[in-house]
């Protein structure tokens, strides 16, 4: 496990920007969980072909609004109203504004949203993936199977909270990692001088803290994850895997 201490979202700028479409046939970018489309939509005026997966209806919506708004595009952007997970069928789904997330069917608020793989959507190389899906990480990599066999993914950006994968049942924070780290990708854990999520008495960015991270992603997950959360959300950092060279 290697450290970085930088913000995702210049993560995924820097990188775009050093890596221009015109330099390679690889220009396809895929976010999952669109958010606001706003990182889609710059990654499009960078030349990039974007295509950006939103399954709540009033995000897609959102999303759609602000394509229509920012006229001349240089690359290409799509966005696709539907969830990625690790197989078709359907789940129940809320977005409430600040936080959009798989949910129980009871739960006040949610609509049944339609639900897909990655390996279904998508069939060639990707120059960068960005995964933001609020602990529905491993079901996301399940479902791309065939597109890692098929084909190369360069870069690969996901928020990381064990609380939140525990939930989901698809299996543990640190398989996440390891699945990756199989595929044969480097990983960085990009939040060494920053925490994300309530404050953690073993969690704190203190200069001590700092050099007690982990040096094994296996053991990244019991750093993130005590006994006794100050919030059942969670802490969480961001991940950035990059291939390594075959």
């Amino acid at each position: 496990l290697h450290y970085l201490n930088l913000k995702a979202e210049n993560v995924f700028r820097a990188v775009l920007m050093a890596r221009h479409p015109k330099a390679s046939k690889d220009t396809l970018v895929i976010e999952i969980g669109s958010n606001d489309g706003k990182q889609a939509l710059w990654a499009a005026q960078q030349g990039y072909n974007v295509i950006s997966f939103e399954p709540a209806p009033a995000g897609f919506k959102r999303c759609q609004a602000l394509k229509e708004k920012a006229g001349t595009i240089t690359g290409a952007l799509e966005f696709r109203n539907v969830a990625i997970s690790n197989t078709k069928g359907a789940v129940h789904f809320i977005d409430n504004g600040v936080v959009s997330r798989i949910v129980n069917a009871s739960t006040s608020g949610a609509v049944k949203v339609r639900t897909t793989t990655l390996s279904e959507e998508v069939d060639s190389d990707i120059a960068f993936l960005k995964i933001d899906v609020e602990g529905h990480e491993m079901a996301v990599l399940q479902g791309m199977t065939e597109l890692f066999e098929r084909h190369t993914i360069e870069f690969i950006l996901m928020e990381h909270n064990p609380t939140q994968i525990a939930r989901h049942g698809y299996g543990t924070a640190a398989a996440v990692l390891a699945l990756l780290h199989s595929k044969g990708y480097d990983l960085y854990d990009l939040r060494l001088f920053e925490f994300q999520g309530p404050s953690l008495k073993h969690v704190v960015s203190t200069e001590e803290n700092r050099w007690r991270r982990p040096h094994h992603f296996l053991d990244l997950e019991a750093f993130f994850t005590p006994a006794q959360p100050a919030s059942p959300w969670g802490a969480w950092t961001d991940i950035f895997a990059v291939r390594r060279p075959s």
